[in-house]
């Protein structure tokens, strides 16, 4: 059972936004940019070699301060995680994450990606970093945060607000890591949730937002949660979502259908499911609860919440839940004596509930 979980949790790696690189071409591809005016510029991969590409990260580098620089997906099916650029000693830093999950981001040699809106004026950098995964998040090693070249392509109204080119800066080598260490910077021995990223990470159900970092911090949502249940079952048949605000064609809609179908997930009492939307340390304990007994596995573990402060703050409807989570060990307090039930639930704290879960109830 346990060597069944692990496998089904792999195959859905590319939900929590974790991506490594493939399907690139040997001849190196490039990230071309189209000015579209107003601080705009279309995005598209090229020079691929056919693989049908269905997560993308981008990591982009802007000399000067872009505090408001996004990118929109000109698919509007894909799901697209909600990144806010850093800017930091002059640089602006945008991450970018597309996942279409049933069906590929494009096919063939090119795939148009999307609008990047930087500013006035900014100058596009000459190099980015680029990963892709194909259906089965399968990455190839010369695609693993490879670091592409950008090229400029003439629109038809001129070369907008973009600067001309610029001459590709050479890429600081990165130090291999020591062979058994991680290689994220954001992670280290000091942390609460170092065993747990240690273990997602060796067991190759998680790795790094980048090349260089796991982002603990960065959230997970209800749809992702949703879908990495209906992926561990096979991604059996399920009917059309009922939810106002699940659009039949996003990556999460078929698992939200089946997930409300066995009782594991239910929406709001307006009719909309939030997929988009953070999910909550409570919400995400009622989820197992509900799959754990779906399965068929143990729930008769229950703790009581006296010793957390803040236990009121726990809906009535997530009680159960979370005393079997506490109970089971898959959930402890953010502090010794706070359970925080309506906080977000981290990709730190996802990675110490999948290891315990992994540990306890699936095996």
């Amino acid at each position: 059972m346990k060597r069944k979980l692990l496998s089904a949790l792999l195959a859905v790696t590319l939900l929590l936004g974790i991506l490594s690189g493939v399907g690139m071409a040997a001849g190196a591809p490039v990230l071309a940019y189209t000015p579209a005016g107003s601080g705009k510029v279309t995005l598209a991969l090229e020079n691929l070699d056919g693989t049908d590409v269905y997560a993308v990260q981008l990591e982009l580098q802007f000399q000067g301060e872009y505090p408001d620089a996004a990118f929109a997906a000109s698919d509007a099916s894909a799901f697209q995680p909600e990144q806010r650029p850093s800017v930091e000693n002059g640089v602006t830093t945008l991450m970018v994450y597309l996942v279409n999950g049933d069906k590929p981001l494009g096919r063939g040699r090119s795939i148009t990606l999307g609008t990047l809106t930087v500013g006035k004026d900014f100058t596009m950098p000459g190099s980015v970093k680029v990963s892709a995964l194909d259906e089965n998040s399968r990455p190839l090693a010369d695609a693993d945060g490879a670091t592409v070249k950008t090229q400029q392509k003439q629109s038809s109204g001129g070369s907008g607000t973009v600067s001309g080119s610029v001459p590709t800066p050479t890429p600081t080598p990165t130090p291999s890591p020591k062979p058994g260490a991680m290689p994220f910077a954001d992670v280290n021995s000091g942390h609460w949730f170092y065993s747990a990223v240690k273990f997602v990470y060796e067991k190759g159900m998680m790795s790094g937002m980048t090349g260089t970092t796991f982002a603990p911090d960065t959230t997970t949502n209800r749809g992702m949660i949703v879908t990495i249940l209906y992926r561990m079952e096979g991604s059996p048949a399920a009917g059309a979502p009922k939810f106002s605000d699940v659009v039949a064609d996003k990556y999460y809609a078929k698992a939200i259908a089946w997930a409300t179908e066995k009782g594991i997930a239910s929406g709001y009492p307006d009719g909309t499911f939030a997929p988009e939307s953070n999910i909550t340390r409570e919400q995400l304990a009622v989820i197992l609860y509900r799959y754990a007994a779906y399965k068929g596995y143990g729930t008769a573990a229950s703790k009581e919440l006296s010793g957390f402060a803040d236990r009121a703050d726990v809906s009535s409807y997530a009680a159960d839940a979370l005393r079997w989570a506490v109970g089971a060990k898959l959930i402890s307090g953010v502090t010794d004596t706070t359970l925080v039930p309506k906080g977000s639930a981290t990709r730190a704290q996802a990675a110490s509930i999948l290891m315990r879960f992994c540990q306890t109830i699936g095996k």
